[in-house]
C-alpha cells in the first residue's frame, strides 16, 4: 500500500474526498477497460464528475470482472495523488507533497516551463508519492527515503528511464527548497544516483515495408494522416512539429517548382501541438535545435499543393489568405488532434500489418525513426541529418542511429573488403608490409 493511503484524514491539508464506482468491464480493441463514475471535490469546493477508463491486463472477461477491484484501487489512490499535488496551499509548502505541487505551478505559471513539461513533473510526483509520504517535513526526507522509493518504483515494474525521470525531478524540487532556505541542504549526495538507463534502439521500418508503405499510400487518397506520413518520412518531422506546421511556414520556390528541381522551398519548424495532462496544447519546439529549417522536396512541395489548393481553395502554398492555417488541419484553424493522428496511424499500421525491425507494430513516431535512418543510408554527412532532424549534438544522431544501421554496416564491411582485396592483387596476392 502507498504511503498516501495508510496516513490518517486529520493530516491532509487538502482532501478531494475521491469516490469511483464499483466499475463495470468492456472489451476494447481486443483487450478489456474497467469503466468507472468519479466524483471528487475540486480546489474550490466545487463537486466535480467524470467517466474514466482503465486497461485491465487480462486474457477473458471473466479474469478482467475478478481483476476488477485492484485496478479500481489504483485508480483512486492515483487520482488523490494528483489531486493532492495540483491543489497545494501555501500551508503545506513545507511538506514534500504540497511543495512539489507548488514548484510545478509556480514555474509553469511564470513560464519557466511548458505545459507538457508541468504535466510530466507532476506524474513523476504522483510516482514519487506511491513511496513517500506526501506529509513528511521537508527537512525530514532523507538519503534513505529516496533509496528506498528508487527500488519501489522499480519493483512496482516502472522502467529505469522513468524512474530516473522521476529522481532528477526529485533532485531539483529539493535543491530549489535548499536554495529557498526551507531545509539546510538537499540529501542527494554523491553515491545517490539515478537507475542506469538502458540503451534504446531506434525502430523504425525496414526498406521492403518502407516501399510497401510507399506503394500503399500512392493509391489512397489525401488525408490528413496519409499527407502527415508523407510529411515525416521526407522531413524526419517529429509527430507535434508536423501537426503545428501551418501553411505560413512552408516558404515554396515556385520557379524551382516549376523547373523540375529536386529541392524547391523550405519548410520553417517553429510550432509544435501535442497534449499535457490530457489537454491539447501548443507550444515550440522540443529543444533549441528543434527551431530549424528542413529542406522542402519536389515530392512534398506537389503533395502539399494539391492539399492546399483541394482542401483549402488555396492558390497554392504561397497562398497569403492561408498562411495562419494548419497544414494537417481544415479550414476556420482547425489542428489535426495529436490522439487522433496516433490512433488513426496505429489501426492503419494494424490493417497493413506495418512493422519495425524489432517486430512490434510500427506507431507514427516510427516513421521520423524511419527517415532518419534512410538518410544516414544515403551517405549525407551526419552534421547535416542532425541539423535536419533536429538533434541537439551530432554525437546524438551517430550514437543512436549511425552505430545501429545494419545495412551501412554491410555497406562498410563490403567496401573494406573489396579495398583489402584491391590491395592484395596489387601486392601480387600477398599482403606485404
Amino acid at each position: 500500500m502507498s504511503g498516501f493511503a495508510s496516513m490518517a484524514p486529520a493530516q491532509r491539508a487538502y482532501d478531494p474526498n475521491v469516490r469511483v464506482s464499483p466499475g463495470t468491464v468492456r472489451a476494447w480493441h481486443g483487450k478489456y477497460q474497467g469503466r468507472f463514475s468519479v466524483t471528487y471535490i475540486d480546489a474550490d469546493g466545487a463537486s466535480v464528475r467524470k467517466q474514466l477508463s482503465r486497461a485491465i491486463d487480462a486474457k477473458t472477461e471473466a479474469a478482467a470482472r475478478r481483476a476488477l477491484p485492484d485496478a479500481r484501487q489504483d485508480l483512486k489512490e492515483q487520482i488523490t495523488q494528483r489531486l493532492v499535488v495540483e491543489n497545494a496551499y501555501p500551508d503545506t509548502a513545507t511538506e514534500l507533497g504540497g511543495y512539489m505541487g507548488r514548484y510545478v505551478s509556480q514555474r509553469e505559471a511564470a513560464g519557466i516551463i511548458e505545459p507538457t513539461t508541468a504535466a510530466n513533473y507532476r506524474a513523476s510526483a504522483r510516482q514519487i508519492m506511491r513511496h513517500m509520504d506526501p506529509h513528511k517535513a521537508l527537512a525530514d526526507v532523507s538519503a534513505a527515503d529516496i533509496r528506498d522509493c528508487e527500488s519501489g518504483l522499480l519493483v512496482d515494474g516502472l522502467s529505469p528511464e522513468t524512474v530516473a525521470k522521476c529522481f532528477r525531478f526529485l533532485k531539483q524540487v529539493l535543491a530549489a527548497a535548499a536554495d529557498e532556505g526551507r531545509i539546510a541542504k538537499s540529501p542527494f549526495t554523491r553515491d545517490l544516483r539515478p537507475p542506469k538507463r538502458a540503451r534504446r534502439e531506434p525502430d523504425g521500418l525496414d526498406e521492403e515495408t518502407t516501399q510497401r508503405l510507399l506503394r500503399t499510400v500512392d493509391g489512397m487518397v489525401e488525408t490528413p494522416l496519409v499527407v502527415a506520413i508523407r510529411m515525416t518520412l521526407l522531413t524526419t518531422m517529429r509527430n507535434e512539429e508536423a501537426l503545428g506546421l501551418r501553411w505560413g511556414d512552408v516558404e515554396l520556390d515556385r520557379a524551382a517548382l516549376e523547373g523540375g528541381d529536386a529541392v524547391c522551398g523550405t519548410i520553417h519548424v517553429r510550432n509544435c501541438i501535442t497534449t499535457a495532462a490530457g489537454k491539447v496544447v501548443e507550444k515550440g519546439p522540443k529543444t533549441a535545435a528543434g527551431r530549424r529549417d528542413i529542406p522542402l522536396v519536389r515530392e512534398l512541395a506537389e503533395v502539399l499543393e494539391r492539399r492546399a489548393a483541394e482542401e483549402f481553395g488555396a492558390r497554392g502554398i504561397d497562398d497569403s489568405a492561408v498562411r495562419d492555417e494548419y497544414v494537417l488541419g481544415t479550414p476556420g484553424g482547425h489542428y489535426y488532434n495529436p490522439t487522433m493522428l496516433t490512433r488513426e496511424f496505429s489501426l492503419f499500421a494494424k490493417q497493413y500489418d506495418l512493422r519495425c525491425t524489432s517486430g512490434k507494430l510500427a506507431t507514427f513516431y516510427a516513421l521520423r525513426h524511419t527517415a532518419i535512418t534512410m538518410m544516414v543510408r544515403s551517405s549525407t554527412d551526419i552534421k547535416t541529418i542532425a541539423s535536419i532532424a533536429g538533434h541537439a549534438k551530432v554525437a546524438e544522431t551517430l550514437e543512436i542511429y549511425a552505430t545501429t544501421d545494419t545495412e551501412a554496416k554491410r555497406r562498410v564491411a563490403a567496401l573494406a573488403a573489396g579495398r583489402v582485396a584491391a590491395m592484395s592483387h596489387a601486392a601480387g596476392g600477398e599482403l606485404r608490409p
